[in-house]
């Protein structure tokens, strides 16, 4: 179904990037699959969920799984910058992914639903300023993270997204579009979108950023919106 190798969470790797790809290698979602003690929590955009659920749904033939949309039963915290530090437990705490939406490192916290308010008022009266959704993204943008649905759609192929090296697996086998990134590799016809440093972004977005300069220099954290499928 994804185009990584969904092994390595079960080698211990607490979450894993993965594409979702029709057969002719374009993108269907760019995901993320969160491991949980007992399922994998599928993450991606809100707006990929009613074109990706019926989808995965089709897969399950003899398959002893479910799947299904558990997004208003979870809410996400992004810890962000060099002095990020995850909480060491809370009661409503799901998950913690090593995430860097920044280029400065950080952390994802997959809570549950209703108590994201309680964690973000800890981490500020602990000093933790909160970034706005407009400083976050040109951080997005400077920092070379591709975001689906913005800077990528159903009319790209991840290679030129530069996904290669987080969201695909070179081992794994045969999944949907598996040939055509294959047959591109293997001739080398590529059309790479360069994201990462452009200047042009840098132009643009650093005068946005200055006024945000006391949370990014720290640590900062984010509010995000996402969607989310359970595979039990």
């Amino acid at each position: 179904m994804v185009s990584n190798d969904v092994r390595l969470l079960e080698a211990g790797a607490p979450a894993l990037d993965a594409c979702i790809l029709d057969p002719t290698g374009h993108l269907l979602a760019a995901v993320q699959l969160v491991r949980l003690r007992d399922s994998v929590l599928l993450d991606l955009e809100p707006a990929s969920t009613p074109r990706i659920l019926p989808r995965l749904e089709d897969f399950i033939i003899a398959e002893d799984v479910e799947v299904s949309d558990v997004s208003a039963d979870y809410e996400v915290l992004s810890l962000q910058g060099p002095g990020a530090v995850p909480p060491v437990s809370a009661d409503d705490l799901v998950g913690v992914v090593p995430e860097d939406h920044t280029g400065e490192g950080g952390f994802d916290l997959y809570l549950r639903c209703g108590t994201a308010d309680s964690v973000r008022r800890a981490y500020a009266a602990a000093g933790v300023g909160e970034v706005g959704a407009q400083a976050a993204e040109a951080l997005r943008i400077e920092a070379g993270q591709p975001r689906d649905g913005v800077d990528m759609d159903c009319t790209t192929i991840p290679l030129e997204a530069g996904l290669e090296e987080t969201h695909i697996s070179h081992a794994k086998g045969c999944y949907v579009g598996q040939e055509v990134i294959a047959r591109i590799l293997k001739r080398h016809a590529l059309d790479r979108r360069d994201q990462h440093g452009s200047r042009l972004c840098d132009c643009i977005f650093r005068g946005m950023i200055h006024g945000f300069g006391q949370f990014v220099d720290g640590l900062a954290i984010a509010n995000l919106s996402r969607d989310f499928l359970h595979l039990l």
